[in-house]
Order: C-alpha cells, then sequence, then structure tokens
C-alpha cells in the first residue's frame, strides 16, 4: 500500500500535472481575452493544432526551438486577425467560425505536414526542441524540486503570464476598454473608445497564447515531433475553463483541475503505449546506430503517439461526461441551467431529460470520431 501511494504521490506525478496543464491554461487564458471582449471562441484547439505544426516548421527551417516558437507566436497573431475579420468586421456567428477553423486547422495541419514530412511525421527529422531547465539551488530541494525544476521554458513562461494577464485585464486602461466592449459596448463607445477594436485586440492575443500553447506541445512537451490531431481537444478543455471560469480568475484552477484529474491517467496511458511497443523495435534502433535517446524519439515515440491516441480521446470523453456534475460546486454548467430550469417551473423531468439528451449526444459524437480515428490508425498499419 506505501509503494502504491508513493508512487501515486511521487513528484513524477506532480510534474506530470504541471506539464499537462500548461498547454491548457495558454490557451485557456486566451479564451478568456475573448470571453471579455464578448466573444466566445470555439476554435482554440484547431489554433493550438496549427500552432504545434507551425513551430515544428519554424524550428526545422530556422534551426531553433526559439525561432519555432516565434514563428508559431506569429502564426497566431495572424490567425486572430482572420478570426476577428469575420467575428467583427463581417458580423459572422463566432461558433460557426470556430468549428470551421477546427475543420480547416484539421485538414490544413495534415496536409502540410505530410507534404513537408511524409507520412511518417517528423520521424527522422532532426528538428531543434526546447531543452529542460535546471533551477540552480531550487533543484537541489527534496521533493519540491523536482517538480519545480527541469521544465522548458514555456512551463515557466505560462505561470508568469497568469499575472501578466491578471496585470493587464484588471489594472490597465485596455483591460478596463477590453471588460467593457464584452459588458457594455455602448458606453464605451460614448467615451470616444472603439469596442470593436478592443475585440480584434482580444482575438489577436487570443491568437498569441494559443501559438503558443501549440508550440510548447509539439517542442516542449513532445520534443520537437508533430502528429496529426495531438491537440486532442486540449482546446475544447480550455474552453471549457472558460465556460467554468464565467470570467472571474478561476480560469486557471479549472485549468489545474483538469490537468490534476487527467494526469495521473494520461502517465499511465502512455506508459502503456510504451511498453506495448516491441523490444525488437527498441533493438532494430541501436543496430541502426541509433542512440537510446535517438531510438526512443525516431522510433519508439512516434509508434507509442500512435498508439495512445485513441485512449487519449477516450480520456476525454470521460473528462467531458465527469463535468456533468461540475454545477454542484458552484459552477455554472449544463446540469446547473437544468437545476434553474426545474426550479422555476417546478418540472423536473423535461429539463433532466434535455440535459441527458444532450450529453448523450455530444458524447456519441465524439465516440464516432474515436472510432473514425481508430479505423484510420488500423489502415495506416496495412
Amino acid at each position: 500500500m506505501n509503494e502504491i501511494l508513493s508512487q501515486v504521490f511521487s513528484a513524477g506525478t506532480f510534474t506530470q500535472m504541471l506539464r499537462s496543464a500548461t498547454p491548457v491554461a495558454l490557451a485557456a487564458m486566451g479564451g478568456s481575452m475573448t470571453e471579455h471582449a464578448g466573444i466566445m471562441n470555439i476554435g482554440m484547439d484547431g489554433m493550438i493544432l496549427m500552432g504545434a505544426l507551425i513551430g515544428v516548421l519554424g524550428s526545422y527551417v530556422i534551426g531553433s526551438a526559439a525561432g519555432g516558437v516565434a514563428v508559431a507566436v506569429l502564426f497566431g497573431i495572424l490567425v486572430g486577425l482572420f478570426f476577428a475579420l469575420f467575428v467583427v468586421k463581417l458580423k459572422s456567428d463566432e461558433f460557426i467560425i470556430g468549428c470551421a477553423l477546427n475543420i480547416f486547422a484539421s485538414g490544413f495541419t495534415a496536409y502540410v505536414s505530410r507534404a513537408v514530412f511524409g507520412l511518417s511525421g517528423t520521424s527522422g527529422y532532426e528538428i531543434d526542441y526546447m531543452r529542460p531547465i535546471e533551477i540552480p539551488v531550487i533543484k537541489d530541494i527534496p521533493f519540491l524540486g523536482e517538480i519545480i525544476s527541469g521544465n522548458t521554458a514555456l512551463v515557466y513562461v505560462a505561470w508568469v503570464l497568469i499575472l501578466v494577464m491578471w496585470l493587464f485585464v484588471y489594472k490597465t486602461p485596455y483591460g478596463f476598454w477590453m471588460r467593457a466592449s464584452g459588458e457594455k459596448p455602448e458606453t464605451l463607445r460614448t467615451a470616444g473608445i472603439s469596442p470593436e477594436k478592443m475585440k480584434w485586440l482580444s482575438s489577436v492575443l487570443c491568437g498569441i497564447l494559443c501559438g503558443l500553447s501549440g508550440a510548447y506541445l509539439s517542442l516542449g512537451y513532445l520534443n520537437g515531433t508533430f502528429v496529426e490531431g495531438m491537440s486532442a481537444s486540449r482546446g475544447f478543455i480550455a474552453f471549457a475553463c472558460v465556460i467554468f471560469a464565467a470570467a472571474k480568475d478561476g480560469t486557471m484552477v479549472a485549468a489545474l483541475a483538469f490537468g490534476i484529474n487527467s494526469g495521473a491517467y494520461v502517465a499511465e496511458i502512455i506508459r502503456g503505449g510504451i511498453m506495448s511497443i516491441d523490444n525488437g523495435q527498441f533493438e532494430a534502433g541501436r543496430s541502426l546506430g541509433f542512440n537510446y535517446l535517438q531510438t526512443m524519439r525516431y522510433i519508439i515515440v512516434p509508434q507509442t503517439i500512435k498508439n495512445v491516441l485513441p485512449s487519449l480521446m477516450n480520456e476525454f470523453i470521460a473528462l467531458l461526461k465527469e463535468t456533468s456534475v461540475a454545477g454542484y460546486v458552484a459552477v455554472q454548467d449544463l446540469t446547473k441551467a437544468g437545476d434553474i430550469i426545474r426550479s422555476r417551473t417546478y418540472s423536473a423531468f423535461m429539463p433532466l431529460i434535455a440535459v441527458a439528451l444532450i450529453y448523450l449526444i455530444v458524447v456519441m459524437f465524439f465516440t464516432w470520431l474515436v472510432g473514425k480515428l481508430e479505423r484510420r490508425l488500423r489502415a495506416s498499419d496495412h
């Protein structure tokens, strides 16, 4: 029993939680920017996915992980401007544009990745990635040092940005104007400030943060690897965090909650994926002259990602179903809305049945997507 507890509450578990929460936290901060401006950006998953690919391409072309991150940020600005063009300028429906952005990102990244790197992805290509940073003194602290030290730069940047974004939103005139553009746009306009400009600004900030999130996934979390669909619905989880936060300071708490809840499961799924690779694959890599790290990077890790993608998607579906109880911890969610309708109409059956049917439809849709993904992965084996 002590061994089990020591593994569950080990420094590695908390480190995995921290690293798993980082891309969600970055995207959630971006989503909170648009939410403050009165825009619900459901296209963050596509922004993350494109940021991951552009980060890898930038690092590959420039030969520097920092260059890859910079290119991903610049591309995020362009995507943010593109999103604002349709939503703010052309007055299109934000949910339709967000869904279209996700669909476009899926096809765009698959096409470009195969055109540049081939069907095997980035395996076999020398792509510079972000190295862990060992912090002097702190790294020598037992347990805590293992968690805080040894992370990539964007992990620390993400936590610094939490304070920076809070100061920007609540302590600067631009932050005040951005919140006013979502809550009282006409009042802001009478003061001589354009609400539309604030909405453009919020979309650009969202693009930057989602670009950072994607760059961290490919260049930090997976050491210079890009795989189709590697965002794994993190954008939707970030969107849920923004909804849960309700434009208050709970976005980071929600992101941490998701990271803590799924960190151990994700770590076990990845461990199982690695263990499923035949030992002969490792020996084949060594016989080709690869060292241990090269064998893991070019042979074992790509196969592991392919093996664990369906399980990760199933974990997302499980998390989706678990959010049905979020209303009982003072969060305005679908179940809470059903309870509010029930309390006002004195009819319990229809509101709860409606909520259950919505969850059923959403879960069945994602289950269908997982089945389709599994069939494509099986077909690629032949």
